[in-house]
């Protein structure tokens, strides 16, 4: 089987991705000798992401990837920017990304380190199905540090590029709450949210 994988690896033709797919579907352990090819690897994801979109017989093996990938290959946002250079239509790219980054085999550390990294964050197709996990994640991992007040933006890095409000809004609250935020944070957060700031007020001294 790996003999005739590595033909396949390297060749040019078209049907080349669908030889993978059904190798794949065989023996899900060749996509970590495939994911090495990186280039290779996001065509086949985006072959793969076609062929679930009219097939749901598929699901299966698109569902074995990204357990895969979750669980031994992805290790830092630049990997999931790598495996989308290939992936040509944008749902596909949404679907990809949502489905990976909520994975919950996926190293937590990858998602903090995503939810502080502004460049990597707006490389990967923005969709309000996804970006909730990083920017949470991070949010936790700051908020639980021995820390006595944090900024907004040491709270929520991301706060410039996030268009969703009420995302910002439950992290800067959950922050006021746990008397997190310094006084410009709270400052800024009683402007922009009065009526969450006044609800979390009135449940006892600030």
């Amino acid at each position: 089987m790996y003999n005739k994988f590595y033909k396949v690896l390297v060749s040019s033709n078209v049907e080349s991705f669908e030889e993978l797919f059904q190798l794949i579907r065989e023996n899900c352990q060749l996509l970590k000798p495939l994911y090495a090819y990186k280039a290779k690897f996001s065509g086949f994801l985006n072959y793969l992401l076609e062929r679930t979109a009219v097939s749901q017989d598929d699901e299966k093996v698109f569902g074995i990837t990204i357990d895969f990938l979750a669980c031994n290959l992805v290790n830092s946002p630049e990997d999931i920017i790598d495996c989308l250079q290939n992936i040509k239509r944008n749902n596909l790219r949404i679907l990809f990304t949502k489905e990976l980054i909520r994975n919950p085999l996926l190293n937590k550390d990858v998602l903090i380190s995503l939810g502080q990294d502004i460049k990597a964050f707006q490389s990967l197709p923005y969709d309000l199905g996804w970006i909730e996990v990083p920017v949470i994640q991070y949010g936790k991992m700051i908020l639980s540090l021995d820390i006595a007040r944090l900024s907004v933006k040491q709270i929520c890095p991301l706060i410039d590029v996030i268009k969703d409000e009420s995302l910002i809004e439950f992290l800067l609250g959950w922050a006021f709450e746990d008397n997190k935020l310094d006084r410009e944070g709270i400052e800024y957060f009683k402007a922009r949210f009065p009526k969450k700031y006044e609800t979390i007020s009135s449940l006892g001294d600030r």
